[in-house]
């Protein structure tokens, strides 16, 4: 293991938008997905469960809205990319305070109008001592995020999560983790 990885021991919480970062809907790529992005998240030092929730368009829906696309991953149907985007923001926000601790991945693309809602919350998970982890598409999408957002997530590029790939950016150690891991050093004095 890296010596600068850090080990997230809590639930990781998938958000994934399956319009916007398309898998085929084929069982097997989907198993498939599942199986590489629990090792992926395993190697990066994520040893909680996985819990995905995927975001679609509201076509071909159940009347409840809510189906399975996989054993492990529950799909909600939402009838415009705004309506996705907006329960997605509201998933994170009761994960935030049904549970204790756990991680955040965001597989999606903002909206304009939207981005600032996206970074607000991602800032207050940050806040409440979240790890989130940010999916982009690209490296433009990637530039779109402010600097103190992205300096302390994990990001990955969709096509390297695809394929295995390792994260493209990690969180930077602050000067507040450091001072934090110097106090620990002297209560075992």
């Amino acid at each position: 293991m890296d010596s600068e990885k850090k080990v997230y021991a809590a639930d990781t919480y998938v958000f994934w938008d399956i319009v916007d970062f398309k898998v085929d809907e084929d069982e097997d790529e989907i198993d498939s997905f599942h199986t590489d992005l629990e090792f992926s998240l395993l190697r990066e030092g994520h040893n909680g469960a996985m819990i995905i929730i995927a975001y679609g368009h509201a076509e071909r829906s159940s009347l409840l809205g809510l189906e399975s696309l996989h054993p492990h991953i529950q799909l909600k149907r939402q009838s415009t990319k705004f309506a996705r985007l907006n329960r997605m923001l509201l998933d994170m926000v009761s994960c935030v305070h049904i549970n204790r601790t756990e991680n955040f991945m965001l597989i999606m693309k903002g909206m304009a109008e939207e981005d600032a809602e996206v970074v607000r919350v991602i800032k207050e998970l940050q806040q409440r001592d979240r790890h989130v982890i940010l999916v982009v598409d690209d490296s433009e999408e990637l530039c779109a995020y402010p600097s103190e957002v992205l300096s302390s997530c994990t990001v990955w590029l969709w096509k390297d999560l695809l394929h295995g790939e390792r994260p493209i950016r990690r969180p930077l150690n602050t000067s507040e983790d450091k001072d934090d891991d110097d106090d620990d050093d002297d209560d075992d004095v």
